[in-house]
């Protein structure tokens, strides 16, 4: 008890620097990642039920490549996003590749299309205008913004 009452300004000033380090550590594992966890959180739950098989994904590239118009498709799934890039030949009007890239969606099933977001992009080799173009479907919607 005398050590307290010779150092009494000491023991404050470390009983209020050790009340600071303890809310000091409370702040940084409250607002710190923790990376452990998901890059996704949960915004991928029940993606099992409405998977895309690559069945699916390589008949879609392999029948949409076979059409005399385009050079080149690229297909990928990255969470919820479906992203189709197609290459057209330099003749093909800009409205011909928006029906070909719409009838890509086709290969999806309806809960497939309510689950998964779509990214088109369409180009061509010279990129003559109009191109490249970019087109969305978001999940609620039935139609591709261009």
């Amino acid at each position: 008890m005398s050590f307290i009452k010779k150092h009494k300004k000491l023991c404050i000033v470390g009983i209020i620097l050790l009340v600071l380090l303890v809310l000091l550590i409370v702040l940084f594992k409250t607002f710190s990642v923790d990376y452990s966890l998901d890059e996704y959180g949960d915004r991928l739950d029940g993606i099992e039920k409405v998977e895309i098989k690559k069945s699916v994904s390589d008949k879609l590239v392999s029948e949409i490549k076979d059409i005399e118009s385009v050079k080149k498709v690229n297909y990928r799934l990255k969470g919820r996003l479906v992203y189709i890039e197609i290459m057209f030949n330099e003749d093909v009007s800009i409205e011909n590749a928006k029906e070909i890239a719409a009838k890509s969606l086709e290969y999806f099933t309806d809960d497939q299309k309510a689950f998964y977001d779509f990214e088109f992009i369409l180009t061509n080799e010279k990129e003559t205008e109009g191109y490249p173009e970019l087109g969305s479907k978001h999940k609620s919607s039935d139609n591709i913004v261009w």
